[in-house]
């Protein structure tokens, strides 16, 4: 994504923040477009509001990777949450495609949720939204999940690129 358009992005964005902080769940979900243009601007925001930038999917399989398939679920969710606990301004929370894993039992969205409710998150969502349908993955695949959503602040790249 070019510089301008990142920019432009990151500007709409903010108010969508500050609009998340008078929610009880003070979330903003990032749609669309590359992987690359959401983690783009997801530092760009994180950076020019304070936020702390975590991209999840490595450190956190790193870390499961060294205990019983058993202790994963809750070892991740933990994870999660201690992560989001250090981000007192805010967190802005990448690659989470690992939280899809079947075998975490996590609901990431409930989980994104639930941490919101303490802090904003500005979330890269690595699936897709179709009003009012947010998917990731395809139905055939083990990792599917489809939400009905209202009521969720998303921005999605696709309508303004």
């Amino acid at each position: 994504m070019q510089p301008d358009r990142l920019t432009f992005h990151a500007t709409q964005i903010t108010p969508l923040l500050r609009t998340a902080q008078g929610h009880v769940e003070q979330l903003v979900l990032l749609c669309g477009g590359s992987w690359q243009e959401r983690t783009a601007l997801l530092q760009m925001v994180a950076g020019s509001q304070g936020m702390a930038y975590t991209a999840l999917g490595l450190p956190l399989a790193e870390t499961l990777l060294t205990q019983p398939p058993r202790q994963r679920p809750l070892l991740a969710e933990d994870t999660v949450e201690r992560l989001a606990a250090e981000a007192a301004a805010g967190l802005a929370l990448d690659h989470i495609e690992i939280l899809f894993d079947p075998e975490l039992h996590i609901d990431p969205l409930r989980l994104a949720q639930a941490l919101s409710r303490r802090r904003t998150v500005l979330l890269s969502w690595p699936g897709a939204y179709t009003p009012p349908r947010l998917t990731y993955a395809q139905p055939d695949h083990a990792e599917y999940r489809l939400y009905q959503v209202s009521g969720l602040l998303i921005y999605t790249l696709e309508n303004l690129t």
